[in-house]
């Protein structure tokens, strides 16, 4: 899963982080339907909001993969089965659709609140 082409391109901003709904609906019917906990992996260049998954007790893991190159699908199908175990570290921050957006250029954080960020920087 993950998003469309016209959503995750340079010199393209989202006003949100939420997956396309058609892609939350597939996810959560797949969850339902399957007999065994879910592997979803996630293909973007940028985060997703994907809560919905992380507290769904039939999705047995989250496995954020960037945009894959040459071998990306071997090192993926690696990962999926076992042979390999992912580092867990992340090039961006990953936070709820719910968290308070700053402007990239807005430089003036002691007016902000710890309180009102979700990660503290």
């Amino acid at each position: 899963m993950g998003l469309y082409q016209n959503q995750d391109m340079e010199d393209h901003d989202r006003v949100d982080l939420v997956l396309p709904p058609k892609q939350q609906n597939l996810i959560s019917s797949v969850v339902r339907a399957a007999k065994n906990p879910v592997n979803l992996v996630l293909i973007s260049g940028r985060p997703v909001e994907i809560t919905f998954a992380k507290y769904d007790q039939h999705t047995g893991s989250i496995l954020w993969a960037g945009y894959l190159g040459e071998a990306g699908c071997l090192a993926l199908a690696g990962i999926i089965f076992g042979d390999h175990n992912p580092g867990g570290r992340l090039p961006v921050t990953w936070y709820p659709q719910s968290c308070i957006l700053l402007i990239i250029t807005y430089y003036k954080l002691n007016s902000v609140t710890r309180e009102s960020i979700c990660f503290a920087f």
